[in-house]
């Protein structure tokens, strides 16, 4: 059975895909960080680009609520990329 991401993610809340996207894109500066960190902390690879951009994980990442070996890949991640738009 198809669940959204929302269910997979915030199962501990009554969560929607919608209502994860209103929150990054108007809600407070604390939802969109908690939003963000479960997103990145839980969510495949592939989905994290169905809600999040690059420049929104760059612009929060100092505040991320993550754990830190998924903070830590994130962080290496940011910096192969940021070299990359570099040589580009």
């Amino acid at each position: 059975m198809f669940m959204n991401l929302a269910k997979q993610i915030f199962w501990d809340y009554d969560m929607t895909d919608e209502r994860m996207r209103q929150m990054l894109a108007s809600g407070t500066e604390w939802e969109k960080i908690w939003v963000a960190s479960r997103i990145l902390e839980r969510a495949p690879f592939a989905k994290v680009w169905e809600f999040l951009t690059l420049e929104q994980i760059r612009g929060m990442f100092s505040k991320l609520q993550t754990r830190p070996e998924i903070k830590n890949v994130w962080q290496a991640a940011l910096q192969v990329w940021s070299k990359d738009e570099q040589n580009t």
